[in-house]
């Protein structure tokens, strides 16, 4: 099952928001702003890595949050375990994805070379 409150409270947006805030800053700092189109790219792949990694630690420590954090979406079981994976999934391709159309040609070889 899925609760779509509970989904924005597991990715914990304040964390995808303080990291897209951090992307605006940096370009700030250099003084150089890509074209808007790789900023929109570069703040969705930031999103979806953090979602990642979020939704990868609440699993990992899923016992231990159901003493700590009882109220939590996956200890509450408004979000499955085989839903949270499935979505570990989609937020790891997203960046994957996301990487393939703004890396120019020549590093499309490098890239496809590793894999």
């Amino acid at each position: 099952s899925l609760k779509p409150l509970s989904l924005f409270k597991m990715l914990r947006f304040g964390n995808i928001l303080l990291a897209i805030l951090t992307l605006l800053a940096g370009y700030t700092l250099i003084g150089a702003f890509p074209p808007i189109l790789q900023i929109i790219m570069e703040a969705i792949s930031f999103m979806a890595m953090i979602s990642f990694g979020n939704i990868h630690n609440d699993i990992y420590d899923i016992h231990i949050d159901a003493i700590n954090k009882p109220n939590h979406p996956l200890q509450s079981g408004d979000v499955s375990v085989p839903i949270a994976n499935a979505l570990i999934g989609v937020f790891f391709a997203i960046p994957v994805i996301v990487s393939i159309g703004v890396l120019n040609s020549m590093f499309h070889s490098a890239f496809f070379a590793l894999i």
